[in-house]
């Protein structure tokens, strides 16, 4: 990735830079795509324990008042 940055050191920062922008969006990518993937799987169980308490908690009368 050398190609057109010149002798000057601003360039070389710059790609370095660049360099270590584009190694952390892998590595952002990566860390999101797991997550993702764990969330495909825990996701819907706690969706499914959610909608239960939510369905108990609705079911139970609610307090007569006094």
């Amino acid at each position: 990735g050398d190609v057109g940055a010149g002798g000057a050191q601003l360039a070389s920062g710059a790609d370095l830079a660049q360099r270590a922008a584009a190694l952390l969006a892998l590595l952002a990518g990566a860390v999101a795509g797991a997550l993702l993937l764990e969330a495909a799987l825990w996701l819907p169980l706690a969706l499914a324990t959610a909608l239960t308490l939510a369905t108990h908690a609705l079911d139970r009368p609610a307090p007569a008042p006094a």
